[in-house]
């Protein structure tokens, strides 16, 4: 019997000299089991008894593990050679002779997959390999393997160490893998490749003392070019900044990707190389461009750029393509590929043979979901990167290439884009409001989510209240009719502590199928305005008037159709042997296209016929007063505000809605389109501080100091002409203010108004204003509106800012109406024409303004419960001439024409008594 055990190491303590020997063929395992015998002859009779077997099982054990063997990637391919030759010899020991010319073909068969090129070539070779001539060629190819992937930066699971390279010029950066203890002259290639790319010559290398570039060779070349290599004193990184700087960068970098992907560290080496990529592709403060645009002389193209280690559905090459199969493999996105125009994956799940799972492919064709991470919950990244992922999965020393030949010019191309239809995108949680959103996207994932019982009662409910609203009729499809699609749409209803107050499932039809002038003919429908809202409130503080609030369940189902449309059967409520016919649509369903004009038609018709009256300026606002009672509806969508003289004719109202509809009565009102509503003795407060401190803990603003004022006057902002900074989260944070603005903060308004016109490319003066709105934001929390109740007057201010912006051409309008005490409709915007001069811009502001001044008068006017004649309304503005011009008769103002026609509406208005102008000192 021979045994062969390989030593990874001595054992500790003091040894006789027999011992020493023995123990030098264990491993270490077997040296703790063994270390209390006391002599030779005693170890080698246990070790005899426990592994000890005879001689016609151990030449069958040789035999075949001869015959099973494979080479694998992560191995030497040379030492694996030798270990076959040592196998054919053993063989040879027991008479089973076999030729040279076997062994060696048994070597080439036995490749890893990586090697197949080779084997092939060496296949169809003419001339014959001995087994020292074949190995003597798989270790010259392997050596150039190993050195052509250290000059390319491939990634494998030996490599220990990485070399990063900052430019002064350009600030890009090269990184360089290895598994030596020196990087040689890896370098060269990048070297000749700045001179080359630059035009400019290196004159001096700085390096730090790591020992990676102590070698002779690569002083040897840098003395033949007259390099000078300068060396970093002893434990002073900071000699070498931007070299140290850079190398951190990745680091955070790679630890950041590697936690998010769910990876395992010993894909370091791939998260390395992504983002280098990236950092190359990205400006920094002291450039304006980016280190390719330096180096390449061209600006990068980031369309092709993806989420690295996400899923992708990667194409079956066509070589590979069977009729009856998968046309694609399960992959994760490990990066992008050198040299050529494609990406690099790591199969997970294939069931095409020469496509094997835990291999790297490289494709240009592949469907990417950023959002999903196949090893986020497979893998810890705490793992270190000499461990061995488990599943097989190792980072290979070789990469399958299944792209097709890519010529010089593809280089710079990015990927192509499939042309097929795409499904929506799912932009992840920045782009959530409130909370993270964790609602299901589908039936059968609502179904299977923790929360399913809440989910099927709500998807009952929502088939409840459509079976008893008659719908549809469930009948054959007509000839050539192409029905309309559905979905289920899921959502939380949050209360303002942000616990869920109700779980909503909503059957939508896909209106963006509908053909118009077939399908649908008009679509317009109106919405209550915020300002109407505020004026009833400050009318509801001056008068007393009770607030109550309803809600309509599933409002679009009231709506009666005027065309005839079909639509598939909704998941998961198919009936049973009529799976083949459509739902013939009888009403009105949440997603088509005219779903919302039927239902206002509906509750128009409704409620003109009990004789209520509709408000002229506000469609949404109905009204009904009588014998010194009175109450008025207005409408949202489907949230119904009821103001009422006393409780009995709100009841009423409230029993007559619920008998044409199907209602939900929620009580006084106290929030309203995410406004709170706050009844106190003094009046009617509304708030928004909890949609501020979400905002503010979104966007990470909680904790920053406050500001005494949202703008600062003294700032001269200008167009961004250079790279926009982070235009995404800036156009998320002005959305966010400007709902905020419009509702319940009129003091922010011309500040979010300025700030959004710079939307599209934020520069960082930008963002300094923009965040002082939010500090400012911060210290001003609780602010919003207070209606007393006095003075019961509706009086307003106009102004402007007449071209205060480098940039600027045109000047800003701002009003402000109040009523009740508090502030009612406003609004910060810039003119639509050009003025000269402050009185023109002055004068255009108080056009603007004398417009809602009317718009609020006619308002007024058409509310019972507002004492008739309205008085008009005073207009305050700061500039004397305006005042002066629009109180005279005289037209001798030297202006543009379309100045003299807007002096002349605000004349008109004013002679008809809608408002007066007086002066207000600008204060």
């Amino acid at each position: 019997m021979k045994c062969f055990w390989v030593n990874t190491g001595k054992p500790e303590g003091i040894l006789t000299t027999d011992q020493q020997k023995q123990f030098d063929v264990l491993g270490d395992r077997l040296v703790e089991v063994y270390m209390h015998m006391t002599d030779a002859k005693e170890l080698w009779n246990a070790l005899n008894t426990k592994f000890g077997c005879t001689d016609a099982s151990n030449d069958l054990y040789i035999m075949e593990q001869f015959h099973d063997y494979k080479m694998a990637d992560n191995r030497s391919v040379v030492e694996q050679a030798h270990e076959i030759q040592t196998m054919a010899k053993e063989l040879e020991l027991l008479k089973c002779v076999l030729p040279d010319k076997f062994v060696a073909g048994c070597i080439i068969a036995k490749l890893p997959p990586s090697w197949r090129s080779f084997s092939t070539a060496l296949k169809h070779k003419r001339q014959e390999y001995s087994v020292e001539g074949l190995i003597a060629s798989l270790d010259v190819e392997e050596k150039a393997r190993e050195k052509h992937a250290a000059s390319k930066g491939d990634v494998n699971q030996s490599t220990n160490w990485w070399v990063d390279t900052g430019a002064n010029v350009a600030r890009g950066s090269t990184v360089l893998m290895g598994n030596g203890s020196h990087a040689s002259v890896h370098g060269v290639g990048t070297i000749a490749e700045v001179e080359n790319q630059l035009d400019r010559k290196i004159k001096r290398l700085r390096s730090d003392r790591g020992g990676e570039f102590f070698s002779n060779e690569f002083d040897l070349f840098c003395e033949e070019h007259g390099i000078i290599h300068e060396r970093t004193p002893p434990y002073s990184p900071e000699s070498n900044g931007i070299a140290e700087r850079k190398n951190r960068t990745l680091t955070d970098l790679v630890n950041a990707i590697l936690d998010t992907a769910g990876l395992p560290k010993a894909w370091w080496g791939e998260s390395l190389l992504t983002s280098n990529h990236v950092l190359n592709r990205v400006p920094n403060r002291n450039k304006d461009k980016t280190p390719y645009e330096i180096w390449i002389g061209r600006k990068p193209s980031l369309s092709y750029l993806r989420t690295w280690g996400c899923l992708a559905k990667v194409n079956v090459p066509i070589t590979k393509k069977r009729k009856l199969g998968h046309k694609t493999v399960d992959c994760v996105f490990l990066g992008y590929a050198h040299y050529i125009t494609a990406y690099r994956f790591l199969i997970l799940k294939s069931e095409v043979p020469d496509m094997h799972v835990g291999t790297i492919i490289e494709s240009r064709d592949a469907t990417f979901f950023k959002s999903f991470f196949p090893m986020k919950d497979t893998h810890s990244s705490s793992s270190q990167p000499s461990e061995v992922i488990p599943s097989s999965i190792t980072p290979p020393e070789q990469t399958e290439h299944t792209h097709e030949h890519v010529t010089e010019e593809d280089v710079s191309e990015a990927p192509r884009r499939s042309k097929r239809q795409r499904t929506a995108k799912s932009f992840g949680d920045d782009f959530t409001v409130y909370l993270v959103d964790d609602t299901p996207k589908s039936i059968s994932e609502a179904y299977a989510s923790p929360d399913a019982d809440y989910w099927k009662k709500a998807v009952r409910n929502e088939m409840d209240s459509i079976i008893a609203n008659g719908t549809w009729e469930v009948t054959e499809r007509p000839y050539g009719c192409k029905p309309v699609g559905c979905k289920w749409v899921f959502k939380k209803k949050l209360r303002p502590d942000d616990t869920i107050e109700k779980y909503k499932a909503r059957l939508v039809a896909k209106g963006y199928t509908q053909k118009e002038d077939g399908d649908f003919f008009d679509t317009y429908s109106p919405v209550a305005r915020l300002t109407t809202i505020h004026v009833l409130l400050s009318l509801a503080a001056s008068h007393g008037l009770l607030v109550h609030q309803m809600d309509i369940k599933t409002a679009f189902l009231n709506g009666e159709l005027d065309e005839e449309i079909y639509m598939d059967q909704p998941d998961g409520f198919v009936v049973e042997g009529q799976e083949g016919k459509v739902c013939k649509l009888l009403k009105s369903l949440y997603g088509l296209k005219q779903a919302p004009k039927q239902w206002h038609e509906k509750f128009d018709k409704t409620l003109t016929s009990a004789g209520f009256a509709v408000n002229e300026a506000d469609k949404c606002v109905y009204y009904r007063h009588g014998g010194g009672e009175g109450v008025i509806l207005c409408l949202y969508v489907d949230d119904i505000l009821i103001f009422g003289t006393n409780l009995e004719v709100i009841n009423e109202v409230k029993s007559f809605l619920s008998q044409n509809f199907d209602m939900k009565d929620l009580g006084v009102a106290d929030v309203i389109l995410n406004i709170k509503l706050i009844r106190g003795e003094n009046g009617i407060t509304l708030l928004q501080s909890h949609y501020v401190e979400k905002m503010l803990n979104r966007f990470g603003y909680i904790d920053s100091k406050p500001s005494p004022t949202p703008y600062d006057p003294s700032l001269l902002l200008r167009k961004n002409k250079r790279i926009a900074r982070n235009q995404l989260e800036y156009s998320q944070i002005i959305g966010s203010l400007m709902y905020l603005a419009s509702a319940t903060r009129p003091d922010i308004s011309f500040a979010v108004s300025k700030l959004s016109r710079f939307t599209s490319n934020p520069g960082d003066d930008h963002w300094r204003a923009l965040e002082r709105v939010m500090r400012y934001l911060k210290g001003t929390i609780e602010l919003g509106l207070h209606y007393t109740g006095y003075p019961a007057v509706l009086e307003g201010y106009s102004d402007s800012n007449w071209i205060s912006d480098v940039d600027e051409i045109k000047a800003t309008s701002g009003y402000v109406f109040t009523l009740g005490g508090g502030a009612v409709s406003w609004r910060s915007c810039k003119q639509t024409i050009l003025t000269r001069s402050t009185m023109e811009a002055e004068l255009t502001a108080l056009d603007t303004a004398t417009d809602e001044a009317e718009w609020l008068r006619d308002l007024l006017m058409d509310l019972p419960i507002v004492e008739k004649p309205v008085l008009a309304i005073l207009m305050n503005c700061d500039n004397q001439t305006v005042i002066v011009k629009v109180n005279s008769s005289k037209d001798n103002i030297k202006s543009s024409r379309h100045v003299k026609r807007r002096l002349k509406t605000v004349r008109k208005l004013r002679k008809l008594q809608s408002y007066n102008v007086g002066l207000h000192p600008n204060s």
